[in-house]
């Protein structure tokens, strides 16, 4: 089943505003925590990861404000839905992580120059110990959920919170430290922090406005070599090309040319490509990704054409020999022609199976015959092998009609009997 029904995107929002939702409440006790017991202590590196931690409930509330809205149904005025907010919420995300971090930088080179001492210090590193379990299991929760529905508001939130227990081990550390005498210890640590939110902040805001520039570099080359995975594993010639790929907030919105060799026949062109969409949308977050076909025309021709006593025979299962040849149609040329016993004529039974068989093995693409029955055109077609109807009794005649395309393709049996 397609996963391009407007109900299933709407349950990953959901999902993805209830985990915002979990974000915004830790988000606010852990700051409010933060900048209580660090008035208290007088701890300058845990009043540094109050502010931290109050830009962590700032860009969670734009979360769930970007999801919320990403989650209203499409209208006349966004027939194609308003899946982007989730992308510009990110972005305003962003710019309050890199704010963050420049602030804690400025907070952390004043802590380098003015030693405070922490006092309570119990308190305060068990206020950093709740920090860092919160921290842990709630960003553990943030990038799952963000995984499963490829939000990048909730991806960038996740991993400034796994962050936070970085920074909250290097609180617990300094508060430790500091209580003991040793200097610059709080505004080193705030500095590293300020710098690892940098760091996040810039690799998010890169992808934030590739996806709103529609240009997803990774995802397309995720989805170009499962597509070429799929191909080769399907076979039949399947090849894809004209991959187009844009990013809607947290689905994929794409399309894709499917080259069908042109023996195959439109039910079995249908059953494959219906195929290969289910397959992306299971393993990618699609919404809606389409699969347009197009006929792989063959320069190269490896006919079979067979012969009885020189001639076009009558029904290719009982004739003497097969005249094989192949064909540039592009250039007008034959390229190989050889004569090939044909060791089935003799058979009671079967014997236009063991033909198709025989033909298919050698790497046959195409039969000329005057007539076929219809298992051995069902045998033909299922192996994507063009059956065309002879209609002179000279090889070299039929060669030539070959070559200038004059040959038309037999599409029922002409046989009762084979």
């Amino acid at each position: 089943m397609k996963k391009d029904s407007n109900s299933y995107s709407y349950e990953l929002l959901t999902r993805g505003v209830k985990a915002a939702r979990v974000l915004t409440v830790s988000s606010l006790i852990l700051s409010l925590l933060k900048l209580g017991v660090g008035l208290i202590s007088n701890s300058a590196v845990l009043l540094s990861d109050a502010l931290h931690s109050g830009s962590d409930l700032l860009t969670a509330l734009t979360s769930a404000i970007g999801l919320k809205i990403a989650g209203r149904k499409p209208d006349k005025g966004f027939p194609y839905g308003y899946y982007k907010a989730e992308n510009l919420s990110s972005l305003f995300i962003v710019l309050l992580i890199i704010y963050s971090a420049y602030r804690l930088t400025l907070e952390g080179i004043s802590r380098i120059r003015v030693f405070t001492a922490t006092k309570m210090p119990i308190i305060a590193v068990a206020a950093a110990l709740v920090s860092l379990v919160v921290s842990y299991f709630v960003s553990r929760h943030t990038l799952k959920v963000g995984s499963q529905i490829k939000s990048q508001s909730l991806a960038a939130n996740g991993k400034e919170r796994l962050l936070d227990v970085l920074s909250s081990l290097l609180v617990l550390i300094a508060i430790v430290l500091s209580y003991y005498g040793v200097r610059y210890v709080e505004g080193a640590a705030t500095i590293i922090i300020s710098l690892l939110i940098l760091k996040v902040g810039i690799e998010t805001v890169y992808n934030a406005v590739l996806a709103l520039m529609d240009f997803s570099p990774k995802i397309n080359s995720e989805i170009s070599d499962f597509l070429d995975k799929l191909g080769e594993e399907i076979g039949y010639g399947l090849s894809f090309k004209n991959l187009k790929i844009r990013q809607a907030g947290p689905f994929i919105i794409g399309e894709a040319v499917a080259r069908i060799p042109e023996a195959m026949n439109v039910k079995k062109a249908y059953e494959l490509i219906n195929r290969v969409e289910k397959l992306v949308a299971e393993k990618f977050n699609t919404i809606s990704f389409r699969i347009f076909t197009e006929p792989e025309e063959r320069r190269i021709i490896k006919a079979a054409i067979p012969l009885m006593d020189s001639k076009i025979a009558e029904h290719f299962a009982r004739a003497q020999d097969f005249l094989m040849v192949d064909a540039d149609l592009k250039d007008k040329k034959i390229i190989l022609k050889k004569i090939v016993k044909n060791e089935n004529k003799d058979k009671k039974v079967r014997a236009g199976l063991s033909a198709c068989h025989f033909i298919i093995d050698y790497g046959v693409n195409t039969l000329i015959t005057k007539e076929i029955g219809e298992i051995s055109l069902n045998t033909l077609s299922e192996n994507l092998v063009t059956v065309l109807k002879a209609e002179s009794y000279n090889p070299e005649k039929v060669v030539d009609d070959l070559l200038n395309e004059k040959l038309k393709a037999i599409t029922r049996a002409t046989r009762k009997k084979e």
